[in-house]
Formats: C-alpha cells, structure tokens, sequence
C-alpha cells in the first residue's frame, strides 16, 4: 500500500513537472509572439511613413506635369502665330 501510494504521489509529481514545463514552453512562445507583432507594428509605422512620402512625391509630380503641360500648349500657341505671321508676311509681300 505504501508502495502504491509513493508511485501516485510520484505520478503526479511528474504531472505538476509537465505541466509547469508546458506553462513555460506557452509564456515563452507568448512573449516571443508579442516581440514578434511589436517588430510587425514598428515595421507597419516604417512603411506608412514611406507610402506617406510616395504619395507627396507623386502629388509633386502631378503638379509638375501639370505645369509642363500648360508651358507646352503656350508653346505650341506661341509657335503656331509665329508661323500665322511667317507666313502672312509672305503672303502680303
């Protein structure tokens, strides 16, 4: 009988250890998790500021275009009664 109860306080004596052992195996993999996802977010910040910068580069660009479009039509204005007034000067000589 003592025998017997010696080999159950054994057995759960083991079961305690497991389960102390699996409790820290799942701290340590939550604790890595949370490491993890704190690196995701600081990376997430990272890139927002990075599409933050793209988005101002392009609204530079537009604007840009914008400009050189407008300097290009005044060009082709300017071109095009250069040439009316070429070609009507030799017309009335």
């Amino acid at each position: 009988m003592q025998k017997k109860n010696k080999q159950i306080q054994r057995n759960i004596r083991d079961v305690i250890k497991e389960n102390e052992d699996a409790m820290a195996r799942t701290i340590r993999l939550a604790e890595e998790c949370n490491d993890i996802g704190d690196s995701t977010l600081a990376k997430l910040a990272c890139d927002r500021e990075k599409l933050r910068n793209v988005d101002k580069d392009l609204d530079f660009i537009n604007d840009s275009l914008k400009r050189a479009e407008y300097h290009l039509t005044s060009l082709e204005v300017t071109a095009f009664l250069s040439a009316a007034c070429f070609c009507s000067l030799f017309l009335l000589r």
